[in-house]
């Protein structure tokens, strides 16, 4: 964009500062699959510190984003290879990005639901 659109459309500064904030969020909450504070809510959380984390409160939205995102590869990739913009798939990794949380999601249910640890693998053996 020209300097002269931008500042014609004062609210594409409040739509790249709320994707930004989106796209932090989803990053923290992804790490949170992988943390301890995604099994048991932080100390600085004034109702629920100390309790467990619901496994559907991270499964069910996890679960929608990631296929949403792999939904939305698919004529994203295609759209931006008709256009040439090679670029914008290494911008925009959704082809990549979708399928990994949904890998993420699965591994965190499979990890908290408490299945009995199956014989002469490294957690049973």
């Amino acid at each position: 964009m020209s300097v002269e659109e931008f500042t014609a459309f004062p609210e594409m500064r409040l739509h790249g500062f709320l994707l930004g904030m989106a796209a932090l969020a989803g990053a923290v909450l992804t790490i949170g699959l992988i943390s301890r504070w995604g099994e048991v809510w932080p100390r600085w959380m004034p109702v629920v510190r100390g309790r467990a984390v619901p496994i559907a409160a991270a499964v069910v939205p996890g679960t929608l984003v990631a296929a949403l995102f792999t939904v939305a590869a698919i004529p994203f990739a295609l759209s931006m290879v008709e256009q040439g913009a090679y670029w914008a798939l290494f911008t925009f990794p959704f082809p990549v990005w979708g399928p990994a949380l949904g890998a993420a999601v699965l591994a965190y249910y499979l990890r908290r639901r408490g299945a009995p640890v199956a014989a002469g693998t490294i957690e049973g053996s």
